[in-house]
């Protein structure tokens, strides 16, 4: 039985509530398109901002024709503002953006940026925000937390399953947003540096150039284990949930999104005309069932090597990577041209209407749409002198409503039999009534309470000269290593050590060193891995460790729900990249921060440095990924190890599995080393310099720490001392 999906309908023992049909616009093209094909609401970019920066992304003129077209027509269109902010774009360009299109009734805005969320909550207070999946919000902990900073709607990981999904919908009262079809990245979203570190173009500003997308050949023991068949070891294939819409409602997704904002408008105008078909089924209690032509529809529309389901069934596997080339297989021009003018239907809002005609008074025409009822007066009506206007003609003028996206289900004529009035002034009276009851609709969009804005300069970084060195570890021999210099003043220890048996006493070393000591959290935290930390906090870790370091949105708000006295630590990749991201962190329980590898020695000098870290040694984690390679390869041991990945250009790097909480890592090719760069890291001001150790012989260890300690003395140092293949990282380049 259908009901309007502003209700609820009940089937049986099923109660479900309206599901949202999102839809992807790189032009205000598209934008018609998909909203006439079903879309409930559309998500775009601006010309500042967006995640994808290279799409014909809209004016601010073309956004508000947008709004209001699609408020004209009950739907949404919600601004992705998704990307990371510099310090001076959230000062000097964020609130200039957003007001006019706040003023004029933007539904929502999609953040990545915990900075933006708490700068958009302040200075625009009436606007839904969404958090986006960049921010990678995997749990309950997260999505309550979310909630309680003041997003309505939370884009899940698209790694999570529906089992996950559902735990978060069963405790959460928080709108849930999942992908439904369209690309997949390799990496989880917002922890993926590789276009960023190697090519400048930075995923988590809208630039990402792909290179997960390119061939690698993959060496195990210096034993290349792939072939020409498999080189595309790091492409998924799109994703395709058509058939799985119940599913994802029993798992209590609100909103289904389908991605593509590149995407031409044929392309979208067919994938959301099937979906809405589909939904549309879900919705009116049919028996759900997808025919195999509509499938093979959304296939010609365009596809990577086929579909897979994405990893709402499975954590990962095989059958999600492309192997091959991942040409992007579409159908033909007469293909789009045909399906697209199927799917677009040019929707209009029914309206009832009643014309006034009296001699010698004005005419009046009444238009009413809902609960708004609005009346135009035109010019005086004359008598007839020969031929009088007939009813007919009155009908057919007044029936002209064009494109205004309105028709009429009822039109009443009251007038007097020997009548005149020009055309001309019939359809003026006409546009003027359709305009005002068009303001009037509008109206309740609008918003005006503005506050002032006042942008906040950041105190002055004093020269340190004495800048504390700490070490971060992966193998307990690299510890040991450390433990020899009275000048490192901790160490992190990555939390898979906590199950090596020799841990005991490296911590007792530590603390007979005067050493502190941290745990560095993973860098994945879903629900698997959180029971085991459950477990073990209180004895483990609350009793024995300074404190903690902290490397996503989830561990951060699961530590805010523990008692816990030790120092938090955010690590870079829960990014703080400007002072509204600052201020909210040191506000709420961090008491070190980490400074993000992409900002530059200028930007990070913009910024009050005082309890900052900045990493000056060590191979990058370039992509985390929930996908395996030895498992895709098919020579997975379910035990830690290390593969080699070459590209076109001979660069190996090197993939780690952590198989505790079934993640990937690749590190780059080259380590970062700022050795030869302290003076002008002493005179930003941060407080600690941290080595990272992961991947290195443990005999260049010592050779390492050694003269970083040199350099934090005031020696002159050459980085190739250290090691001769190397890199800056972005602290001399930066990104766009």
């Amino acid at each position: 039985m259908y009901c309007p999906l502003s209700a609820l309908w009940l089937n049986g023992d099923i109660m479900c509530k309206k599901i949202e049909l999102l839809a992807p616009a790189g032009s205000l093209k598209t934008v018609y398109d998909a909203a006439n094909s079903g879309a409930d609401a559309i998500y775009a970019g601006g010309l500042l901002f967006g995640a994808r920066a290279y799409a014909n992304n809209l004016s601010e003129q073309e956004i508000i024709e947008a709004i209001e077209f699609l408020h004209l027509h009950n739907k949404k269109l919600y601004l992705t503002v998704n990307t990371l902010l510099k310090d001076d774009e959230i000062k000097n360009q964020l609130f200039n953006y957003l007001e006019k299109l706040y003023i004029n009734g933007l539904d929502a805005i999609i953040v990545q940026d915990i900075g933006v969320l708490t700068f958009i909550r302040k200075y625009f207070p009436q606007i839904s925000v969404h958090c986006s999946t960049q921010m990678g919000i995997m749990g309950v902990e997260s999505a309550k937390l979310a909630k309680s900073l003041g997003a309505d709607r939370v884009v899940t990981a698209r790694e999570l399953s529906l089992k996950e999904i559902e735990v978060i919908h069963k405790n959460v009262d928080i709108e849930i947003e999942s992908f439904c079809h369209g690309a997949l990245c390799y990496s989880y979203s917002g922890q993926c540096l590789f276009s960023s570190v190697i090519g400048g173009r930075s995923g988590n500003r809208g630039r990402c150039a792909q290179p997960c997308r390119l061939p690698y050949t993959v060496s195990k023991n210096n034993r290349t284990i792939n072939n020409k068949d498999n080189k595309y070891i790091l492409s998924l294939k799109d994703m395709c949930l058509i058939d799985s819409i119940p599913n994802m409602a029993d798992a209590g997704v609100y909103s289904y999104k389908i991605e593509g904002r590149m995407k031409r408008s044929e392309y979208c105008s067919i994938v959301v005309g099937i979906y809405r078909k589909y939904m549309d089924m879900y919705l009116s209690g049919e028996e759900y069932k997808v025919s195999k032509e509509d499938y093979e529809i959304l296939m010609n529309a365009g596809n990577r090597m086929g579909f897979s389901k994405g990893y709402y069934y499975m954590h990962n596997d095989k059958k999600m990577v492309t192997l091959k080339k991942p040409d992007y297989d579409k159908g033909t021009e007469e293909f789009f041209d045909e399906y697209s003018k199927k799917y677009i239907r040019n929707i209009k809002e029914k309206i009832k209407g009643k014309i006034i005609l009296h001699k010698e008074k004005p005419a009046i025409l009444e238009l009413s749409y809902n609960e708004i009822s609005v009346v135009s007066e035109g010019s005086i009506v004359m008598k007839a002198i020969n031929q009088p206007l007939s009813q007919e003609k009155i009908i057919k003028q007044i029936n002209k409503l064009g494109n205004s996206g309105f028709e009429f289900e009822e039109l009443k004529v009251e007038a007097d039999y020997d009548i005149f009035i020009p055309v001309k002034e019939l359809n003026e009276l006409r546009r003027n009534a359709v305009e005002i009851l068009k303001i009037k609709i509008l109206e309740k969009y609008k918003r005006n309470d503005i506050k002032e804005f006042t942008s906040d300069k950041n105190e002055k970084n004093e020269y340190n000269n004495s800048i504390s060195l700490t070490v971060y570890v992966e193998k307990l021999d690299y510890a040991y290593k450390a433990l020899e210099f009275d000048q490192v003043k901790a160490i992190y220890f990555n939390y898979d050590l906590l199950k090596n048996d020799d841990i005991v006493y490296i911590i007792k070393l530590c603390k007979q060193k005067d050493k502190k000591i941290y745990l560095s959290l993973p860098y994945i935290f879903r629900n698997d891995i959180k029971e085991y930390f459950e477990e073990i906090f209180y004895d483990k870790i609350n009793m024995v460790f300074d404190g903690i370091v902290i490397r996503n949105f989830d561990e951060y708000a699961w530590i805010m729900d523990k008692e816990y006295d030790g120092e938090l630590i955010t690590d870079y990749s829960l990014y703080s990249f400007n002072s509204y991201g600052d201020r909210f962190f040191f506000d709420n329980k961090i008491d070190r921060i980490t400074i993000p590898v992409e900002l530059n020695e200028k930007e990070i000098r913009r910024l009050y440095n005082k309890n900052k870290e900045l990493i000056v040694y060590g191979y990058i984690p370039l992509l985390v990924s929930a996908q395996c390679v030895n498992k895709t390869l098919g020579v997975c041991s379910k035990s830690m190890e290390n593969l080699g990945i070459t590209d076109r250009y001979n660069k190996e790097f090197v993939i780690r599995n952590y198989c505790d909480s079934c993640y990937n890592v690749l590190y780059n090719s080259a380590p970062i080393v700022l050795a030869d760069k302290m003076n002008e890291i002493k005179k930003l001001g941060v407080a600690f310099v941290r080595l990272n150790f992961t991947i290195e012989d443990e005999y260049d260890v010592k050779n390492i720490i050694n003269h970083f300690i040199k350099a934090i003395n005031g020696e002159e140092i050459s980085d190739n001392d250290i090691i001769s293949d190397f890199t800056r990282g972005h602290f001399t380049r930066g990104i766009e």
